[in-house]
């Protein structure tokens, strides 16, 4: 036959209703709560509470300024109150071409990387165009130009 664990009554040393739970765990410095929702209730009028102060921003240890890395590799800097803030970052070539042209980016403008690397934004860099098509084209010309210089070197 299984062991079977004494068991004593408490009172939640937050919301005071009686509980039952084994003595070991009082030994063992748990089963003080009836449940977690009371548990983090008295951890928060505690002063040394370890999760109280904040953390966003700046503030968080593990701050790099603002930048990050997005998956596809552009540049996202931390803007909360720009239009385009998605999570309060923006792409950073967009903040960049804004900067260039003294205003916020039309809607259907696009910004092209001139030597195609997404993480150099240096203005001399950047171009803006006015549609994505403008951009299709520019992209189109640029394979046939190559296409040509292929071929001129294989003749």
């Amino acid at each position: 036959m299984p062991h079977k664990p004494k068991m004593i009554w408490i009172r939640c040393e937050w919301c005071g209703q009686p509980r039952q739970v084994e003595a070991r765990d009082r030994k063992r410095g748990r089963g003080r709560f009836c449940d977690r929702k009371c548990a983090g209730r008295w951890w928060a009028t505690q002063k040394d509470y370890p999760f109280r102060r904040d953390q966003s921003g700046s503030k968080n240890p593990a701050w790099k300024g603002g930048r990050t890395l997005h998956y596809k590799g552009y540049v996202y800097r931390y803007a909360p109150d720009h239009p385009r803030a998605s999570n309060g970052y923006v792409f950073e070539h967009i903040l960049v071409a804004e900067s260039i042209l003294g205003r916020y980016l039309k809607p259907g403008e696009t910004v092209h990387h001139k030597n195609g690397r997404k993480d150099d934004n240096r203005p001399g860099n950047i171009h803006v165009f006015d549609s994505p098509g403008a951009h299709s084209r520019h992209h189109a010309a640029l394979r046939r130009q190559a296409g040509r210089e292929l071929e001129g070197a294989t003749a």
